[in-house]
């Protein structure tokens, strides 16, 4: 007679992701802004012209939109034609200038110039007004304690029933840059002449960090203020103005400041 075989059972409990675990879609945008300020700096001249810095820029927004065999020179033009556009918008516009001394009395200029931008709405406006009046913010000091603030904000979004998906996509784009940004900053605060820190003077280095982050994420908005004038509201073209705005602005504003 054959004897049976017996096999052992288990119990299976089935679990769930945890309700903590929330994903920003356009992370890779901020980690890009990085690596594309390193590109950006690493080819500029020792004195470069305002068209250089563009030029840098653009070079490296287009090799995150299309690969050397689909590339023309012709198609660079529309991504300098935004950096141009947020350069030439905030070098004319008196509410972004001195735009972060330490206080909240010019913050209350650059809160009133995001407002007049129709092309975000009321709820879009205060989620921005909220990551821009953080470097503004004498009284958040520490790094430690940005960070999580950042998270916090980014996680409000995700979970903001009262948007749209499509409202939460540059709220997504900004809030990639401004974690990844102050991290960037804050390293290069220390180190040496040829990165950014060259251009950290004459203050410590270290009192760059909120100016130069505040330029990179306001930069961002304006990038997407102009994308969205044009009809670019997708997610991709969300992406590469918010990046290629952002890049612009704090490269164009650490040099020629």
């Amino acid at each position: 007679m054959k004897q049976a075989i017996v096999i052992s059972t288990f119990t299976y409990y089935p679990t769930v992701i945890s309700f903590n675990i929330k994903v920003n879609p356009f992370s890779q945008i901020g980690v890009w802004n990085g690596q594309g300020l390193d590109a950006v700096i690493s080819v500029l001249p020792v004195t470069p012209s305002i068209e250089e810095v563009v030029k840098a820029n653009s070079d490296y927004v287009a090799s995150k939109m299309y690969n050397a065999a689909m590339f023309a020179d012709i198609d660079g033009i529309s991504i300098q034609e935004n950096m141009s556009a947020v350069i030439n918008f905030m070098t004319s516009n008196s509410w972004c200038q001195d735009c972060c001394d330490t206080t909240f009395d010019s913050f209350k200029k650059l809160k009133a110039g995001i407002n007049t931008m129709s092309d975000f709405s009321t709820a879009q406006q205060s989620y921005i007004n909220q990551f821009l009046s953080i470097p503004c913010n004498p009284q958040i000091s520490l790094l430690s304690h940005i960070s999580p603030i950042l998270m916090q904000l980014q996680t409000s979004i995700i979970i903001d029933t009262s948007l749209a998906d499509h409202e939460k996509n540059p709220l997504m784009v900004l809030s990639a840059i401004a974690i990844e940004s102050i991290l960037y900053w804050e390293n290069q605060s220390t180190l040496g002449p040829a990165t950014w820190n060259q251009y950290m003077v004459p203050a410590p280095a270290s009192d760059w960090i909120r100016p130069f982050w505040l330029y990179n994420m306001l930069g961002s908005v304006i990038g997407m203020h102009f994308g969205m004038m044009e009809g670019g509201n997708t997610g991709t073209n969300l992406g590469i103005t918010g990046l290629s705005g952002g890049m612009a602005s704090v490269a164009s504003y650490a040099i020629f400041k």
